[in-house]
């Protein structure tokens, strides 16, 4: 709920993020009876807004390839967030009406193309396994908070989450769209904002891509059908077997959606059909 609906823009128009300002992993947030509640260990500055506060005021953010215009909270929360990590920036809120599409190589006609200030995906899933293996391999506890999943699922073997191409939560079904390459965040300690070597040194060991990018957790979608449905803590378990049919159909919706993008080169329908085929 609510999950990546706020950003940081500097001014350079470009979003602020932890692999620029490691301190940010001090800046915790927490909502509670409709409020933002915003708490800098370091400094023990306070600030709060209600959810979904914004101002009049709009500001255009760069998020990787991504360019939108979003509302600015405020200009008083401008000044605290900007006092609190050392760099000017404004604080945007990601309203209903603001829609920033997921890269074109990953969108598909029947389910949601949308997504917040996260990287590229809606969902991004992980298993404690998983991070128990990186842990042991690393010689040092990792936390999983260096990861920032939507969901983590305890009871399986490591990585087993790779091979689940579509999974059901309470009712919801998700469809996976690709692993996710780990970037400089994870090496931040949430705890304390120092950068060190791990994980991504164990990781690009023992889960790697073929040009040894680390891996860790597996993005998914879901349909615009389950829109507004809930999932909780516990309802993330190990079921009933999950079918690759889903994840077939959507690897070829995938292929038919770019061959129809007028836009795309070429080389780049001929590319995805030769990959995908």
């Amino acid at each position: 709920l609510h999950d990546r609906r706020l950003g940081l823009v500097g001014e350079d128009g470009i979003a602020v993020t932890q692999r620029k300002i490691p301190g940010l992993a001090l800046v915790k947030g927490e909502v509670r009876d409709e409020t933002v509640w915003l708490h800098n260990t370091a400094t023990g500055a306070k600030a709060s807004f209600r959810v979904g506060q914004h101002s009049e005021m709009r500001a255009q953010v760069r998020v990787w390839d991504s360019v939108i215009e979003a509302p600015i909270v405020s200009n008083e929360l401008n000044d605290w967030i900007s006092r609190e990590i050392g760099v000017s920036a404004r604080l945007l809120y990601m309203t209903e009406e603001v829609h920033r599409p997921i890269s074109h190589w990953y969108q598909t006609d029947s389910y949601t193309n949308i997504v917040g200030f996260a990287d590229g995906h809606q969902y991004l899933l992980a298993t404690q396994a998983s991070l128990d293996e990186v842990s042991r391999q690393a010689g040092q506890e990792i936390e999983m908070d260096r990861f920032r999943p939507n969901i983590v699922v305890p009871g399986t073997t490591p990585f087993a989450e790779d091979n689940w191409k579509e999974i059901e939560i309470a009712g919801v079904r998700f469809v996976q769209t690709k692993p996710c390459t780990r970037c400089s965040v994870t090496l931040i300690d949430q705890q304390t904002g120092q950068k060190g070597k791990e994980p991504l040194r164990t990781l690009s060991q023992i889960h790697a891509n073929a040009k040894g990018m680390a891996l860790f957790g597996v993005y998914y979608k879901v349909a615009p059908s389950f829109a507004g449905r809930e999932i909780r803590v516990g309802d993330a378990r190990i079921g009933r077997k999950q079918s690759l049919k889903a994840y077939d159909e959507l690897l070829a919706e995938r292929i038919r959606h770019i061959l129809r993008q007028k836009e795309a080169p070429f080389t780049d329908r001929k590319m995805m059909s030769g990959i995908m085929f």
